[in-house]
C-alpha cells in the first residue's frame, strides 16, 4: 500500500476486488466449440501415375479427431461437396485456423 509522507496509513487493507489467480486461470482457460468444414472441390492437382490421381482430403485436429473426404478415383479435378464438424477445444489467444489441404497418401499433423 502506497501512502503519502505525513499520511498515516489505512489500519484496514483495501479489497481485492479481483481474484487474480482466477483470472489467470480464466484468461487460459481453453474455448470448446464446434469446427465446421466444408470442402467442395480442388482443381489443377499433380498427377501421381504421370496422367491421374485418386484425391481426397484429410484434416486431423489437435486432439487427433480427423474430417476425410472420400477418394475419388483417378482425375485432377475432383468435386467432393463435403461437409464435416468437429468438437474442438482452443487456447484462447488462437484467433483463427485455416487448413487446406489435398492429401495424396500423406498426412498432415498439427
Amino acid at each position: 500500500m502506497f501512502t503519502k509522507k505525513g499520511d498515516t496509513p489505512d489500519p484496514d487493507p483495501p479489497e481485492m476486488l479481483l481474484d487474480l489467480k482466477a483470472l489467470l486461470e480464466s484468461e487460459q482457460a481453453p474455448i470448446e466449440g464446434q469446427l465446421f468444414v466444408n470442402i467442395h472441390h480442388a482443381k489443377n492437382l499433380y498427377a501421381n501415375d504421370g496422367t491421374t490421381s485418386d484425391p481426397y482430403c484429410k484434416i486431423i485436429l489437435p486432439g487427433g479427431s480427423k474430417l476425410e473426404t472420400n477418394y475419388i478415383k483417378k482425375t485432377l479435378t475432383p468435386v467432393w461437396k463435403y461437409k464435416g464438424a468437429s468438437k474442438i477445444n482452443l487456447p484462447k489467444n488462437v484467433n483463427l485456423i485455416l487448413i487446406i489441404l489435398i492429401n495424396f497418401l500423406s498426412e498432415l499433423q498439427l
